[in-house]
């Protein structure tokens, strides 16, 4: 982080008032997925359920968004953000076009651009890894930022879209990678 000098003389109220803006700024980007408890709607619960979080992700929770998407196909097309998430294309296109500013909007319960949602999903190795990059280039050609992130419990280095696709992180191996993170021929 760099170091700022202080002036000759500084002044002790700026210098507070730079502070606490600094501060709400931080906490503007702070997110903290593990602590976001179970959602009202079954399109927020599977998102929850569905993303990497790095808090408490375990395999039951991928098999309850599973379990809860088969009950419920219509969740997948409820809003932008869990069409992004099941690689809907044709949704996300259609969100799109009725709100172009969608594809930066940031919603659903961990307040994710859609990007986020797509490269966080965990909950099925088995989409088609074309529908994956399909929905990737909808919302990056609708201005999707590919460096869109948050500050993880407030942590100086962000957690990005690209975090989101290798996975790993200090975990190791227990959270697994995203299902498209060597390109697309897997």
């Amino acid at each position: 982080m760099p170091e700022n000098q202080l002036p000759d003389d500084p002044d002790l109220a700026q210098l507070r008032r730079q502070a606490k803006e600094l501060r709400r700024l931080v906490n503007r980007l702070t997110r903290r997925p593990g602590d976001v408890g179970v959602q009202g709607s079954v399109a927020d619960e599977l998102l929850r359920l569905a993303c990497l979080t790095y808090d408490g992700d375990d395999i039951e929770r991928r098999q309850q968004a599973v379990t809860m998407l088969a009950e419920h196909r219509e969740a997948g097309r409820s809003n932008i953000y869990t069409a992004a998430l099941v690689g809907d294309v044709e949704t996300v296109r259609q969100f799109l076009a009725a709100d172009p500013t969608a594809a930066v909007t940031a919603g659903g319960p961990f307040r994710w651009e859609p990007l986020m949602y797509l490269a966080y999903a965990r909950h099925d190795p088995h989409i088609d890894g074309d529908s994956v990059t399909a929905t990737a280039t909808a919302l990056l050609d609708a201005g999707a930022d590919p460096n869109a992130g948050y500050l993880w419990h407030g942590l100086p280095a962000a957690f990005t879209v690209l975090t989101g696709l290798l996975g790993e992180g200090e975990q190791g191996p227990r959270v697994q990678p995203h299902r498209r993170r060597g390109g697309p021929r897997q």
